[in-house]
C-alpha cells in the first residue's frame, strides 16, 4: 500500500504498486458507464474564471456555451 497520510512526503519508490491482472478485475471494481446529458465546466485558473456549459441537442450532437462564472 502507499505511505500514510499526513506523515511526511515519503520517497517516489514508496508510492509504486503492482499493475493489477489485466484479465482479472478486482474484488472492489464497479465499471460505470456514464452518458451525461449536461457538463458544467469551471476553469479556477485564470481571471476571471472561465465556465463553459456543454450539453447535447435533440440529434445528441454536444453543444458548448460560454457563460459567466
Amino acid at each position: 500500500g502507499w505511505p500514510h497520510p499526513g506523515a511526511d512526503k515519503a520517497e517516489a519508490g514508496a508510492f509504486d504498486s503492482a499493475a493489477p491482472d489485466a484479465h482479472e478485475p478486482l474484488p472492489n471494481f464497479c465499471l460505470l458507464l456514464l452518458e451525461p446529458e449536461t457538463v458544467d465546466l469551471l476553469e479556477l485558473r485564470g481571471e476571471p474564471q472561465n465556465r463553459s456549459l456543454y450539453g447535447r441537442d435533440g440529434e445528441g450532437n454536444w453543444f458548448v456555451r460560454l457563460v459567466n462564472p
